[in-house]
This record gives structure tokens, sequence and C-alpha cells, in this order.
């Protein structure tokens, strides 16, 4: 299992958001509380492995990376290859959400050391399923109603201004004419 704390947006779905008026700060994606709470639940579970950190490149689905990608995205730093972490850590952002996430490592991408067989994918995937929603279930029963880990203060009201939205000018005082 992997607790990622970064990641690489290398899909195409790039302005994604719900239309707030932030700009979203990026720099620590993921909460650090809300990790270690995941952490210690997939212990518990004893699935195998926890990593705490890793960067997640989150790719295009319906397809898996080709081994060029793989190999450049490992190149990269990327740990994990992924479909599923972008948009979620934007929109968890520009709601002032904390986000973490804990992914199940179920096949080596593509290239790495040996062919996956679907057949292994499908038991897995549905064999820990269950295990996979007791962690997440126990680490948000442990999860309290106010966290003070920061995470509301990464998202910082914009410096362009719905008039000049697109056209590149940014607001520099209060008064839209300064």
């Amino acid at each position: 299992m992997v607790i990622p704390d970064d990641y690489m947006d290398q899909s195409m779905r790039k302005d994604v958001g719900l239309g707030g008026p932030y700009l979203l700060i990026m720099r620590r994606p993921t909460c650090p509380s809300g990790r270690r709470r995941l952490a210690e639940a997939a212990r518990r579970a004893e699935l195998g492995r926890v990593f705490e950190r890793g960067v997640y490149a989150n790719t295009d689905g319906r397809h898996f990376e080709s081994v060029a990608e793989v190999r450049a995205l490992r190149m990269m730093g990327a740990d994990v290859i992924g479909q599923s972490m972008c948009p979620e850590v934007y929109l968890a952002r520009e709601i002032g959400a904390c986000y973490a996430r804990v992914d199940l490592v179920v096949n080596y991408a593509e290239g790495v050391v040996r062919d996956w067989r679907h057949e292994e994918l499908r038991e897995l995937f549905f064999r820990e399923s269950r295990a996979v929603g007791q962690i997440l279930l126990d680490a948000l029963r442990e999860t309290p109603a106010e966290e003070e880990c920061g995470c509301r203060d990464l998202r910082k009201d914009t410096l362009l201004t719905k008039d000049n939205a697109g056209k590149g000018e940014m607001r520099v005082g209060p008064d839209p004419a300064v």
C-alpha cells in the first residue's frame, strides 16, 4: 500500500474546478494528519507493506501506460501510476478540505518486472476491497471534526479579477482601478 504525499498530473484534464475565486497552493497536496491516520489503519489491516510517502503519477484512462511511458514517469520521480488522484486533489483544495488517499498497488507497471495477468489483478482487486474500505472507515472514525493541519490555509484569494480573467491582468490592490 502506498499513501502518496505528492503527485504529478500527466492527464489532459488541467482546468477542472468549481469556479471558486481561489489560487490553489499545491506545495503540500495531501493532508499530513490524514496520511498518518490512513497509515496507522493500513498497518492494523496487515495487508502487507505500507509506504507513507510516494509520488503518484496521474494519467488518463482507459488504458495502461506503455513501457516507454512507465520508464519516463519513473525517471521523473513517480513511484506509482494511476488515473484517480486528479482532479480530486484540486477539488478538495478548492473547497478547503483535507485530502489523503491510500492506494493498493495491484500490479507492476508495464515493463517493470513481468507482464501482469488480468486474473491476478481482478482477484487482488476484489479480494482486498473490503479491507481497503475498512481502512478508510477506521481512518475517518479517528478524524476530528476540526483539524489543525493547515490544509485550509493552502488556498488564497485569486489575484485575477473576474473582469480580467483570461487576459493575464492582475489586480494589485483592493480597488480594481489601482
